[in-house]
């Protein structure tokens, strides 16, 4: 899930990953003390700067792959997360001048330091969620708000 997935990475973009686990079976109980076992392992595998969060809202581990040099994170049992990178992802593919107003904004508030949720202010994600509102109410839309668009939309075709 994340930039990389939902089409407004770029190259130095890191990798979120999520742990799921099959609707038959419910997620351990203490994701924080799984999410410190996985930080073990990454570190015992060669993984650099390894941080575990395990107290988070959602739970995440952190570290850098010395292999490729990229910034990976790992949390568990995200669903949000991976449906927004799914809704995210149609959205960039609706108008390719999207991405670029993305890619513009988000090189903007960088220059700027006003993206770093950690120092009070918004991430890339925020910024795009606002790119996509301003887009969805300009009159007339540039984007449709795809999530009201009604359930199966669109209709399979009618079988010959």
């Amino acid at each position: 899930f994340g930039s990389s997935a939902n089409n407004f990475g770029s190259d130095s973009s890191d990798l979120d990953m999520c742990l799921m686990y099959p609707e038959s079976e419910p997620p351990p109980e203490d994701k924080g003390a799984l999410m410190e076992g996985i930080a073990e392992h990454l570190r015992a595998q060669g993984m650099e700067d390894v941080n575990a969060r395990p107290t988070a809202r959602v739970p995440i581990v952190l570290f850098s792959d010395p292999a490729s040099g990229l910034e990976c994170d790992i949390s568990m049992h995200n669903p949000l997360a991976v449906r927004n990178t799914q809704l995210l992802a149609l959205y960039s593919r609706v108008d390719p001048r999207v991405r670029q107003l993305a890619y513009v904004i988000k090189d903007w508030s960088k220059a700027r330091h006003m993206n770093s949720p950690v120092y009070g202010t918004l991430s890339s994600y925020g910024f795009i969620l606002l790119l996509v509102h301003f887009l969805q109410t300009r009159r007339p839309p540039v984007l449709p708000n795809l999530q009201r668009l009604p359930p199966g939309w669109p209709a399979p075709a009618a079988a010959a």
